[in-house]
């Protein structure tokens, strides 16, 4: 791939505003719109001039730069800052036949380090025609400028307060980076939005400054995140600045953390688990082409026409050493079983928890541990071994490793309600005993519980090196 730089992207914008544009809006595969360059035959357009003084009037309180609109003032704008400037193209949203113009959006801006340009312009109009329309005519140009001129990053500004169009802009896969406090100044007889300066200073309204990527390689994923682990994973890949173009949620009685999950991301799409493997997010997953899906801590088994979309596969996390104690409570059975305890991340097939390993980590089972403690260090660890394999699971560089079928063992969730009775008529062993009540043991509550007199009465352990420290 030859890299552009500035000077070719802008000799290819002139090229294109003196020989027109159009770019085509697709949805499933159906033409749904269409961008119009706007070319110099606008300027004697009187129509569409009318138009864009239309837009620029009902929308000022949103425009950085604002003036006293009229025709011959917009034609001027026109003329002087789109069409003469060599950083800069505007295009029409027209329906598909071309007939109606349904709003506007361009390009503004190049920069270096990353190579990168500014979305500009956004304005919808009111003769929509299909919902969503503007949805994927802003993907559409997105992806027109990152594939034809090989930009590392889209950037763009706009309101904190214009909540329409920031839910727009997520959707397309933006989130926040900064916001700069600003204020109102006339300056002759424009009024402009510039930043306040000093933290004395007081500030009107808050401009939002959003990228696209905050990498150039960041990668497109799918993240399916409940959970203590979901989240930290949700902030590490934040972090790292990978591009989360979707989030997938437990439903509402099952979830753990996911209003903080949700906040973190910032996804333009967020499904709950019920609507995961319907027919339109399927469609969705398929267009917004995500290159992995992560399910970090996803209570739900993932059906064939899912796993094939992200082209790099998906990934599990699992807090037991696989192939031992595969589906249920893996932190319960290696007090029964005495397997070995740990975690797993592994790629997700058609099975449960028998995909090909990635990373996996032992944890030594210490003999003051219980199921409460050992669940606790298996999610702080599986963590610890994602954030040290994501650079080797992102540039591909893994080994895969075949589990062992002749080792494996296997828990459904009914299994667990055999351990739970403790009856006071059945002779067990010290040993079993103990096991039983370490593998239904936690630091608030236990599972374990016996009769008494009739009365139900729960057992918890606890298990210390010294009758003076005491701890779960």
């Amino acid at each position: 791939m030859v890299r552009s730089t500035l000077s070719t992207i802008y000799s290819s914008f002139t090229s294109l505003k003196k020989n027109g544009c159009i770019i085509p809006v697709l949805y499933k595969d159906k033409k749904v719109a269409q961008l119009r360059l706007i070319t110099s035959k606008v300027l004697e357009n009187r129509q569409e001039i009318r138009l864009l003084s239309t837009w620029r009037k009902k929308y000022e309180h949103y425009f950085p730069t604002q003036f006293y609109v009229t025709d011959k003032k917009t034609r001027v704008w026109l003329e002087e800052m789109v069409l003469n400037k060599k950083d800069r193209l505007l295009f029409f949203v027209e329906d598909e036949k071309g007939e109606s113009i349904l709003g506007h959006m361009g390009l503004y801006r190049g920069s270096l380090s990353p190579l990168a340009f500014e979305i500009d312009n956004v304005a919808r109009g009111d003769n929509m025609v299909h919902d969503g329309v503007m949805t994927y005519a802003l993907l559409t140009l997105m992806q027109w400028a990152l594939n034809k001129y090989h930009l590392e990053d889209l950037t763009l500004q706009t309101f904190a307060d214009n909540t329409r169009a920031i839910a727009l802009y997520k959707r397309c896969g933006f989130n926040t980076t900064k916001k700069i406090p600003v204020k109102k100044v006339k300056k002759g007889t424009i009024f402009q939005w510039v930043p306040v300066t000093g933290e004395s200073q007081k500030y009107q309204r808050e401009l939002c400054i959003m990228s696209h990527r905050h990498k150039a390689n960041a990668l497109r994923i799918a993240l399916l995140a409940n959970n203590f682990v979901g989240f930290e994973i949700a902030r590490y890949l934040k972090k790292e600045g990978e591009n989360i173009v979707f989030l997938g949620a437990h439903e509402k009685k099952r979830q753990k953390h996911t209003q903080e999950i949700i906040a973190e991301v910032e996804a333009p799409y967020v499904v709950f688990a019920d609507k995961l493997h319907s027919k339109k997010t399927l469609t969705l997953l398929k267009k917004l082409k995500p290159d992995i899906l992560i399910a970090a801590f996803w209570g739900y088994i993932l059906k064939k026409d899912l796993i094939e979309i992200p082209e790099m596969g998906c990934i599990n996390f699992h807090p037991g050493y696989l192939p031992y104690n595969r589906g249920m409570n893996p932190n319960v059975w290696p007090f029964i079983e005495s397997t070995p305890a740990g975690v797993t991340i592994h790629f997700i097939d058609s099975g449960v928890d028998t995909g090909d390993i990635i990373a996996q980590r032992i944890i030594p089972i210490t003999p003051f541990e219980t199921a409460g403690t050992l669940e606790k260090k298996t999610w702080a660890e599986i963590v610890n071994v994602f954030k040290k394999t994501w650079p080797k699971i992102k540039s591909q560089k893994i080994r895969r490793k075949k589990q062992n079928e002749k080792l494996k063992t296997s828990h459904k969730a009914i299994d667990i309600g055999s351990l739970d009775f403790i009856d006071p008529q059945k002779k067990y062993s010290g040993q079993e005993l103990i096991q039983r009540l370490r593998a239904r043991s936690y630091s608030d509550h236990t599972y374990a519980f016996t009769r008494i007199n009739g009365k139900k009465v729960y057992v918890n352990i606890t298990l210390s090196p010294s009758p003076k420290t005491l701890r779960q």
